[in-house]
């Protein structure tokens, strides 16, 4: 007998490597969720012309690898989406990206206008500066006795009305 053994059926695949290529299949459909894997995998083929192989071929051939491995690949493509906080060496607390960070930053700006519009902001800023203004020109303790003044003017005009003061000759 001879020491090879002759497989019966179809000869097994080439063994190519089309694990990026599915890889951005998986990115793709982790992206947009209305794509189906078809599609994704069209998108990809688009990219390039120099495949080697047909059309058809290349996508019968990453249709039945997508079917083994699908899972997987979108898990590694959800993770590769989601933003991860690095750790600072030797600092031991989290860190959070630069651009992340900016995100945050012109969130809260957002936010803030919704709260507090930029128009409304400056109309009190104006209001402030011409109350500050007032100040200067009548200082607020002056105005405080000149009120004095005129209230216990009008305390007097209560308690001796004008008419009486005519007849008493005031």
């Amino acid at each position: 007998m001879t020491a090879e053994h002759r497989v019966r059926g179809r000869p097994r695949g080439t063994g190519k490597n089309d694990s990026p290529h599915l890889a951005q299949v998986a990115d793709l459909l982790v992206r947009d969720a209305t794509l189906k894997p078809t599609t994704a995998m069209k998108c990809v083929m688009a990219t390039r012309k120099d495949w080697g192989a047909t059309d058809t071929t290349l996508l019968r051939r990453w249709q039945s690898k997508w079917k083994s491995a699908c899972d997987a690949l979108l898990l590694a493509a959800r993770e590769r989406i989601t933003p991860k906080a690095a750790t600072i060496p030797g600092g031991g607390g989290s860190y959070v990206s630069p651009s992340l960070f900016n995100q945050m930053l012109l969130d809260a700006q957002r936010f803030r206008d919704m709260l507090d519009p930029p128009h409304m902001r400056m109309i009190r800023e104006q209001v402030e500066q011409a109350q500050r203004m007032q100040d200067l020109i009548d200082p607020p303790h002056m105005r405080m006795i000149r009120e004095q003044m005129e209230q216990a003017q009008r305390m007097q005009d209560l308690m001796q009305p004008s008419y009486l003061r005519a007849l008493r000759g005031w």
